[in-house]
């Protein structure tokens, strides 16, 4: 197996519910969508807000 393909298996998904910890980083997220996507980009930015909401009790 390739190196490039070791790399590959290990690197992690990531998850941009784990940076809207705040009111303001869900704020700043959804008003840079607003600004630049389209409606199919918004409407995930609203389900990656809603699954922070639900993950926040847990990161405190």
């Amino acid at each position: 197996m390739s190196s490039k393909l070791r790399k590959l298996e290990t690197m992690k998904v990531f998850d941009i519910t784990r940076h809207l910890d705040s009111e303001e980083a869900m704020a700043e997220y959804l008003s840079q969508v607003l600004e630049g996507g389209d409606n199919a980009e918004l409407i995930r930015a609203l389900g990656h807000i809603a699954k922070a909401k639900d993950l926040q009790p847990f990161q405190k």
